[in-house]
């Protein structure tokens, strides 16, 4: 599980914030790592290689209410017009998937989760609506993680 963000840009610190609680916490299962990779990159190339499924949690710009968030897979993104809007991590990410399947190393099971935020201004803290729901996002990765 890798979480994608700017802990200084507002809510775009959410992936990072609980892939934190995640990694500190006793909730993972011992078969899952989890990664706080600030601001994505070609540095998820090292992170994704050799694990079978990936989730990743990032702050998007999804068209809802702050705090909410949708999942999917990378496939049901068609096109780069699609993801206009969303965060530069979301297709820079999407970027450094296809190039890992192009090199044979993606995870075969890979589900992004992508939160509205509120806030994305330097020096903001993460938003009360996203924080109030923490426990509902840690808990969703945990469903992710632990598949079917």
């Amino acid at each position: 599980m890798i979480g994608v963000g700017n802990d200084l840009m507002g809510d775009d610190g959410i992936g990072p914030h609980i892939a934190r609680i995640l990694k500190n916490g006793t909730e993972l299962p011992p078969e899952v790592d989890a990664f706080d990779e600030g601001r994505g990159g070609m540095r998820l190339l090292h992170h994704i290689k050799g694990y079978d499924g990936l989730v990743i949690i990032d702050a998007a710009d999804i068209g809802k209410d702050p705090g909410d968030y949708i999942v999917f897979r990378p496939e049901e993104v068609e096109s780069e017009r699609i993801l206009s809007g969303r965060s530069v991590h979301e297709w820079d990410l999407m970027k450094v998937l296809e190039l890992s399947r192009m090199m044979g190393e993606c995870p075969s099971d890979v589900r992004i989760l992508a939160v509205q935020p509120k806030v994305l201004r330097m020096g903001e803290g993460i938003s009360g609506e996203l924080l109030e729901r923490e426990d509902e996002y840690v808990e969703r990765v945990l469903e992710l993680v632990r598949g079917p």
